[in-house]
């Protein structure tokens, strides 16, 4: 197995090599610094835990901080590629209006941290309770992710909100997403039975993505995907999310919730 796991970080060395080597080449770093950023952070991770020589208990801190790295990283990705929405959120909601999606937020990673203490999957010692409060994280990062992907392959080309480069960072994080939560699933209904096949789940699913940017950001991009949006869908998508702004303001202040945008 030790030999099958090197060979499997050696692909996905590679693969991330290859798509950093295209991003650079067809000076996109700029467009998607923060999806360089991630796969340099996940580049970086693997070479890391691939060359280290440690004791076993070492190795399962480190490869957890790293997993939440990464988290954290993705979900600037997300963050950044949907900037434009949540400054129309913020223009019509202000601060307050995130409080909703984080308060869900926090309520997913509570229900995934509770679910993951009552099957003791990492005991109850601190370095347990420190790793399911990461794998918690990663969880409601995965989970949004997924939702994020479902939500944006459906309007992206319906209103042409974003090209084709977007849609596929997005969908390869959707992807990396849902077989994170599959695993979990699987794991909480059988247990630790098919551990040896499910923990190569999310190498696969993120090869997988890593292959769908690389087919995406290697040619040079269509002038049909390099036309502007269609600004008049663009404005129905937008007339139709200030509605429903207005709906939840109005909802917010008659619960007594009052705010002002800055």
């Amino acid at each position: 197995m030790l030999t099958l796991d090197h060979l499997l970080t050696l692909i996905s060395f590679s693969l991330e090599g290859a798509l950093i080597a295209i991003l650079l080449y067809r000076r996109l770093q700029r467009t998607f610094r923060l999806f360089v950023a991630f796969i340099i952070c996940t580049m970086s991770g693997d070479l890391l835990l691939f060359s280290l020589t440690v004791s076993p208990r070492t190795y399962f801190i480190l490869y957890w901080v790293i997993n939440a790295i990464n988290s954290a990283v993705a979900l600037a990705v997300i963050i950044d590629l949907f900037r434009d929405a949540l400054q129309l959120v913020y223009s019509k909601l202000g601060v307050l209006g995130f409080l909703l999606p984080m308060v869900i937020f926090g309520l997913i990673t509570v229900l995934f941290w509770g679910s993951l203490h009552r099957h003791h999957f990492y005991g109850r010692s601190w370095q347990g309770f420190t790793v399911s409060i990461i794998y918690s994280f990663g969880l409601g990062i995965s989970l949004l992710e997924a939702g994020i992907c479902v939500l944006s392959l459906w309007l992206g080309p319906r209103y042409r909100i974003w090209d084709r480069r977007s849609l596929s960072v997005i969908a390869g994080l959707g992807l990396i997403g849902l077989a994170t939560l599959i695993v979990f699933i699987v794991r909480i209904e059988f247990g630790t039975r098919f551990t040896d096949v499910f923990r190569y789940v999310p190498f696969f699913s993120f090869v997988c993505a890593t292959l769908i940017w690389i087919s995406i950001f290697l040619p040079l991009e269509p002038e049909s995907d390099r036309r502007r949006p269609d600004m008049e869908n663009v404005g129905r998508f937008l007339e139709l999310a200030t509605r429903r702004l207005e709906d939840l303001r109005r909802s917010m202040r008659r619960w007594g919730l009052r705010f002002h945008p800055v």
